[in-house]
C-alpha cells in the first residue's frame, strides 16, 4: 500500500451492504455498486470497465470468523 494513501474506515461504509457483493472504486474506495450476487452486481456495472473496481463480499456482521490452520 502506498504510504501516502488515505486510510478508509469501512466499518461505517459497508453496514448497509451486509451479506452483499460490492464494487469499490480504486481511486477513493467508495461503494459504486452492490448486489445480492456477483452476477447481479456485474449487470449493474454493465458497460463500465471492471478493472477500475475492487470487488468483495461483505460478511454477515452477526457471525464470527476464525482462521483455519
Amino acid at each position: 500500500m502506498n504510504k501516502k494513501a488515505k486510510k478508509t474506515d469501512f466499518s461505517k461504509i459497508l453496514i448497509p451492504y451486509e451479506n452483499m457483493w460490492v464494487a469499490l472504486s480504486k481511486e477513493n474506495m467508495e461503494v459504486v455498486g452492490a448486489g445480492k450476487t456477483l452476477k447481479q452486481l456485474f449487470k449493474k456495472l454493465a458497460g463500465r470497465d471492471h478493472r477500475n473496481f475492487e470487488f468483495m463480499k461483505v460478511p454477515d456482521f452477526d457471525l464470527g470468523y476464525a482462521p483455519l490452520f
